[in-house]
C-alpha cells in the first residue's frame, strides 16, 4: 500500500485566486506530480518554527515526501500565502491562542 505523500488540514485555507484550481492542485499533489505556479503553507518541520511557506514544486524533493508535511493552505503566489498566514494569525488570536499558530491548527485537527 502506497503511503500518502502529504497530510491535509481538515479546514484547509485556500486563497481566493486558488478556489477554482483547488481540486486540480490537490489531485496533482496526491499523485506526486511536479507542481508549478502556486505556494503551500505547511506545519513547520523544524522545532521552534510554526508554519512554512514554500513553492509547491518543493514537494517533489524526497526529503519532503519522507516527512509527509501537513498542508494547511494553498495560495496562488507568495503574497497570497502571506494573506493566508495573516488569516491564520487572526483565527488563532480569536480562539485565544495568540502567537500559537501550530498549536491552534493541531487543536483544530484533533492532534
Amino acid at each position: 500500500e502506497r503511503k500518502a505523500m502529504v497530510k491535509w488540514y481538515k479546514y484547509l485555507y485556500v486563497g481566493p485566486r486558488m478556489e477554482k484550481k483547488k481540486k486540480r492542485c490537490v489531485c496533482c499533489i496526491e499523485e506526486g506530480r511536479r507542481l508549478y505556479g502556486f505556494h503551500i503553507l505547511t506545519l513547520a518541520s523544524r522545532d521552534g518554527d510554526q508554519l512554512e511557506i514554500m513553492a509547491a514544486r518543493e514537494l517533489s524533493q524526497p526529503v519532503l515526501r519522507d516527512r509527509r508535511p501537513m498542508i494547511v493552505g494553498l495560495a496562488a503566489d507568495y503574497a497570497e500565502a502571506m494573506d493566508i498566514l495573516y488569516q491564520i494569525i487572526e483565527d488563532a488570536e480569536a480562539a485565544g491562542m495568540r502567537g500559537r499558530l501550530r498549536e491552534y491548527i493541531e487543536k483544530q485537527e484533533g492532534i
